[in-house]
């Protein structure tokens, strides 16, 4: 039986997201509360994942639309679904902000383990390229370097939920992740759609458009 990296270390950032984001809520949210909303969101991520990705192929039968233990997942459908998840769980908080951005911080944390899994895998192809990675993966390591960038984005912003205020916070986190994916996947082994660029790095841009209109937004005070 072969070890699907993916899925295990999928899982294991899920597990890892739920214990981060229950310790750095703990004065807010009790045990319960805080698996349910990581729960959710991950449920909801990998709901919104599988059906970009089923919608993406075409042509599939209404089973695998849900079929999660098949492979085919999309990022930024579960970006979407288990974002807008986690909003709606956690939007009539009186800490809104804060709990926000203890989920997001975890969150990243475990999505770094998961880039880690499709590294290893050997899924989200980077090109073809020779040299230090090439006599060994063959192709350029995206999944690091989105690993590399999500670690640090998780650091940084559980660095800063101790301030007053953290709405732009989450902007900016939003904003720099969108900016590296239109980097990094430019390297991503997939065909143009417009102006050179491949449809992961359209979302990116909108991703990063969003969340410089939610940077310029006056934060909210509680």
């Amino acid at each position: 039986m072969n070890l699907n990296f993916h899925s295990v270390l999928f899982a294991a950032g899920a597990l890892i997201a739920l214990g981060l984001y229950r310790r750095l809520v703990q004065a807010d949210r009790s045990a319960a509360d805080a698996s349910l909303d990581l729960l959710l969101v991950f449920l909801g991520g990998l709901l919104g994942a599988r059906l970009l990705w089923a919608l993406w192929m075409g042509g599939q039968s209404a089973i695998s639309y849900v079929s999660f233990w098949d492979v085919g997942l999309i990022s930024w459908g579960g970006i979407l679904v288990g974002g807008v998840v986690g909003y709606a769980r956690l939007r009539r908080q009186p800490d809104r902000a804060r709990l926000l951005a203890s989920l997001l911080a975890a969150v990243l944390v475990g999505w770094t383990v998961g880039r880690l899994g499709n590294f290893l895998q050997g899924d989200a192809y980077g090109q073809v390229i020779d040299g230090a990675f090439g006599w060994w993966y063959g192709r350029i390591p995206i999944q690091l370097l989105e690993a590399g960038v999500t670690l640090g984005l998780a650091v940084w912003l559980g660095s800063r939920l101790r301030r007053t205020s953290v709405d732009h916070d989450i902007w900016k986190v939003a904003a720099t992740y969108g900016l590296a994916r239109v980097f990094i996947d430019s390297w991503r082994d997939l065909p143009t759609v417009l102006w050179g660029l491949n449809g992961s790095q359209m979302v990116a841009l909108g991703l990063l458009s969003c969340a410089i209109i939610g940077l310029l937004w006056p934060p909210q005070t509680h």
